[in-house]
């Protein structure tokens, strides 16, 4: 069984899966990672008008863009997938705050994991946020 955990880049220790645009480093992460179209879309949505140059993103088109990219990844990348949730435990971070549930770390804990938890046979635990 895997038991996933969400966080903060820095809460996951040795179990850290760092799944930000920028700054995503090991292939699983970068694979997890949503596009720069997709969050500056969203920040410009948010009001951030640095990003004004940006289509604004609402949080249930990004949700729905996010999952069709990761849909997309899946099929070419099932082997990453399959070793991530092989592992006994992780936490998946990326620096968005703890109250921003409509945040890729919890897409992919609720929605994407489990999902792919199931396809491969494996038993899936979210514990929740660190």
């Amino acid at each position: 069984m895997v038991t996933v955990w969400t966080g903060r880049i820095g809460e996951g220790g040795d179990t850290e899966v760092n799944t930000t645009m920028g700054s995503a480093s090991t292939p699983i992460g970068k694979v997890l990672a949503p596009t720069r179209a997709l969050v500056l879309g969203h920040k410009a949505f948010r009001g951030d008008t640095r990003f004004k140059d940006y289509s604004p993103i609402d949080d249930d088109a990004y949700r729905e863009g996010y999952l069709q990219l990761i849909r997309s990844r899946f099929r070419a990348n099932q082997t990453l997938f399959r070793t991530l949730l092989e592992r006994d435990e992780i936490t998946v971070t990326c620096y968005c705050g703890k109250d921003k549930h409509y945040c890729h770390r919890f897409i992919i804990a609720r929605h994407i994991l489990p999902k792919c938890a199931e396809y491969f046979g494996i038993d899936y635990h979210y514990a929740g946020e660190r």
